[in-house]
């Protein structure tokens, strides 16, 4: 598991409109039992992309960032990763920082 691996959303009840999660933590501070995520939302869910929830596509579909409903989770539960968003970094990274900073 690496920082900004994307995962299918384990919870059959909010996957029908956050499909994914992305791993936020960084790959340095890991541990065995929990990790920070954030939903990847249908872009209805967030009609307007702004700087704290950016858009981004997983494969080819768009979703967005949903940044202020981030929280952890345990690693056992993310079972199936289906791609990274290491390519978005710098937008991710800006959407954490608007989040905690208001910059």
């Amino acid at each position: 598991m690496r920082q900004f691996d994307v995962f299918r959303n384990p919870s059959k009840a909010s996957a029908k409109y956050a499909p994914f999660l992305v791993v936020l933590q960084s790959s340095l501070t890991l541990t065995e039992t929990t990790v920070v995520v954030a939903p990847l939302v249908l872009p209805d869910r967030l009609p307007v992309a702004s700087r704290l929830f950016p858009r981004v596509k997983v494969g080819t579909r768009a979703v967005v960032l949903s940044t202020n409903e981030l929280g952890a989770i345990g690693r056992p539960h993310l079972k199936e990763r289906v791609g990274n968003l290491e390519s978005e970094r710098d937008t991710i990274i800006a959407a954490i920082d608007m989040l905690f900073s208001g910059f």
